[in-house]
């Protein structure tokens, strides 16, 4: 996988997954709780996660230490990016399935699966 193939399946992947994981925990349902600054780090977390497993399974197909690196920097991105848009809800009521759903997603395609 080249440069240009690499760049694609990052920002494809991580606009997604960003777009996702915010929709989620702003939807209101009927179990509400009050997310925390550690909420946002647990997603977070759950988020680098599952772009490693996703990215890492693209780059042992690449073979490429460019590509490995390029999946751990951007895993840190979209947790870097996940915080700014998280931190701010601090405090808000949010969706206690939708925050439950992306705690237990182990890919991006889970992830995208949390509305």
């Amino acid at each position: 996988m080249g440069r240009g193939a690499a760049a694609e399946f990052g920002r494809g992947r991580a606009r997604r997954l960003l777009v996702v994981g915010v929709v989620a925990l702003a939807l209101t349902g009927c179990g509400k709780r009050t997310l925390s600054e550690q909420d946002c780090e647990a997603v977070r977390d759950q988020l680098e996660a599952a772009w490693m497993a996703d990215g890492n399974q693209a780059a042992s197909a690449a073979k490429t230490e460019e590509f490995k690196r390029f999946v751990k920097d951007e895993a840190q991105r979209i947790g870097e990016r996940w915080m700014a848009q998280c931190r701010p809800m601090v405090g808000q009521q949010v969706d206690s399935g939708e925050y439950e759903c992306l705690l237990d997603a182990k890919t991006i395609d889970e992830v995208m699966g949390c509305k």
